[in-house]
C-alpha cells in the first residue's frame, strides 16, 4: 500500500499496545478535564462560590472523586464541609 511504499512499517504488537495505552490515558485525561470544568460550572450555576482555593483542590482530584463532588454539589447546592 501507499504507506509501506513511503517507508512506513505496520505497527508491531508492542507499538499497538503503546498506542492503545496512550489513547486510554488521553481519554482518561480528557474525562478528568471535563469533570473539573463541570464542577466549576455547577458551582457557578448553584450559587456556590468558586475560589482559587477550590480550583486548586479540584485540580488534584481523581475522576471518581470529581464525580462524587459533582453529585454532592447537585444534591446539596453547597461545597462539602468535610
Amino acid at each position: 500500500g501507499i504507506m509501506r511504499d513511503r517507508g512506513y512499517e505496520p505497527l508491531t504488537e508492542i507499538g499497538r499496545e503503546m498506542l492503545a495505552k496512550g489513547r486510554e490515558e488521553g481519554t482518561a485525561a480528557g474525562e478528568v478535564r471535563g469533570l473539573r470544568a463541570a464542577v466549576a460550572t455547577t458551582c457557578r450555576a448553584a450559587g456556590v462560590s468558586w475560589t482559587d482555593e477550590r480550583a486548586a483542590v479540584v485540580a488534584t482530584m481523581s475522576a471518581a472523586d470529581l464525580e462524587a463532588l459533582l453529585a454532592a454539589l447537585v444534591r446539596d447546592r453547597a461545597w462539602p464541609s468535610h
